[in-house]
């Protein structure tokens, strides 16, 4: 009976960890995800006028509040889940961790949606 219960303990903890572990996407998927879908160009935060867009190069396209008369250029990278964004538009680098519900993406406490003119 002993043996069965350390069984039971065992695999309740290993469906636990699978569980957990399976609500993460990984860089592979992270990476295509950022990638603009047709028809769409890019993210925006209700919270922010600013519209970032990920190019699969590594560009990243920062366009400002006023659209096209605002642009620079950036950069981007992924690392396990964290996205490294070198923003021109500000002077610096960030580094946020990615969550992704749904279609939403998440960069630190900050919510994207993806941005269809």
């Amino acid at each position: 009976m002993k043996r069965i219960t350390k069984v039971l303990i065992i695999a309740m903890s290993l469906l636990v960890l699978l569980v957990a572990c399976k609500g993460k996407a990984s860089e592979a998927e992270i990476k295509a995800f950022l990638v603009s879908k047709e028809g769409t160009f890019g993210w925006q935060a209700t919270s922010d006028p600013i519209l970032l867009d990920f190019l699969v190069d590594g560009r990243l396209v920062i366009q400002g509040p006023d659209g096209e008369a605002t642009l620079w250029e950036g950069k981007w990278s992924v690392a396990g889940d964290k996205l490294t964004m070198e923003r021109t538009d500000l002077g610096k680098t960030e580094t946020a961790i990615v969550k992704i519900e749904g279609e939403n993406l998440i960069l630190g406490d900050k919510t994207y949606t993806r941005f269809a003119p």
